[in-house]
């Protein structure tokens, strides 16, 4: 799982893209990117070279609280441009991280064939994220 960690990043600071159809089965906090042809907005494996958003669909009923909320192929998703949080922070939870162990500093890009969070030195989409602080959970990044 992935959250804002305030809510006005949602409400204010968010540019969220709509109509988006996911182009293989994800889960919400997947790193993606989009591809737009012509009308049509689907998402894609995140680049170096490209925008980079993470899906936060809204969970309802009994997958409010689930830590892996799946979205299958096709479905649409919410897509939030993370660019716009630089900056400010998001939660993460360890199930939305390819690496093992993290430790506060690491820098971690998305990971293109997990849509996940892994260690690394490269931007992704003009942004990458520092683990500020760590918990039993997951950590905290701040997106620079």
């Amino acid at each position: 799982m992935v959250k804002p960690f305030t809510v006005e990043m949602l409400e204010h600071s968010a540019h969220s893209t709509p109509d988006v159809k996911a182009h293989v089965d994800l889960f919400n906090g997947a790193l993606v990117g989009i591809t737009y042809t012509g009308t049509s907005k689907v998402t894609k494996a995140p680049s170096t070279s490209d925008e980079i958003y993470v899906i936060l669909n809204a969970q309802r009923g009994d997958n409010s609280y689930a830590l892996t909320y799946p979205i299958a192929k096709d479905d649409f998703c919410d897509c939030y441009k993370v660019s716009e949080w630089k900056g400010k922070q998001l939660i993460v939870t360890k199930e939305n991280i390819v690496d093992a162990t993290v430790a506060v500093g690491d820098v971690l890009v998305a990971d293109a064939s997990t849509f996940k969070f892994k260690k690394g030195s490269a931007t992704t989409g003009s942004v990458s994220f520092t683990v500020m602080e760590l918990d039993a959970t997951g950590v905290k990044v701040l997106i620079k």
